[in-house]
């Protein structure tokens, strides 16, 4: 029986952080609770999770957030 989650996320390419280099194509990323709990070939997500919502991005990358971390002192001020 497929486990109950909050979301999976199907896209066409996925760049994951590790392992690093890597484009997967046609994966899916199964989120609980606002944490990524596995990402998966779609056909394997499918028939491991059944989510609340499922989204589609069949023409979109998802990459890893991007956080800028070049701050200057004066820059705190604000």
């Amino acid at each position: 029986m497929p486990q109950a989650i909050s979301a999976l996320l199907n896209a066409r390419w996925i760049v994951p952080v590790e392992p690093e280099g890597r484009v997967l194509e046609h994966h899916t990323i199964a989120v609980q609770n606002d944490r990524i709990l596995a990402i998966l070939p779609r056909d394997q997500a499918t028939a491991r999770f059944s989510a609340e919502a499922c989204l589609d991005f069949e023409t979109h990358v998802l990459i890893p957030g991007l956080v800028n971390t070049h701050t200057h002192a004066s820059m705190t001020l604000l």
